[in-house]
C-alpha cells in the first residue's frame, strides 16, 4: 500500500469524478437507454458493471470508451504514485 500526498490526493479524488461523470456524458450522447444515476456509478465498481452491461448488449464502441476513462483514471493514479 502507498500513500498519496494530499495535494495528489484532491487531484485524484476530482479526476475519478470528472471520469464519472464523463462515462455518464457518453451514455447520454450514445442514447443508451439505461443511464445509471451518478450516485450509482461513483461506487467503485460500478464502471466495471457497467461495461461488462455494455458488452453482452453487444454496445462495443461504448465498452470501449468507458473503458479508456478506466485506464485514464489508473494511470494518473500510477503516475502520482510514481512522482510523489
Amino acid at each position: 500500500m502507498f500513500t498519496v500526498p494530499f495535494p495528489y490526493l484532491f487531484i485524484l479524488c476530482f479526476h475519478s469524478y470528472i471520469s464519472k461523470v464523463d462515462v455518464l456524458k457518453i451514455l447520454v450522447m450514445a442514447n443508451y437507454k439505461y443511464i445509471p444515476s451518478l450516485d450509482d456509478i461513483l461506487e467503485n465498481s460500478a464502471v466495471t458493471r457497467l461495461r461488462n452491461q455494455l458488452l453482452e448488449a453487444e454496445h462495443y464502441q461504448l465498452a470501449v470508451e468507458v473503458r479508456l476513462l478506466v485506464v485514464s483514471f489508473y494511470s494518473t493514479l500510477l503516475y502520482l504514485y510514481v512522482k510523489g
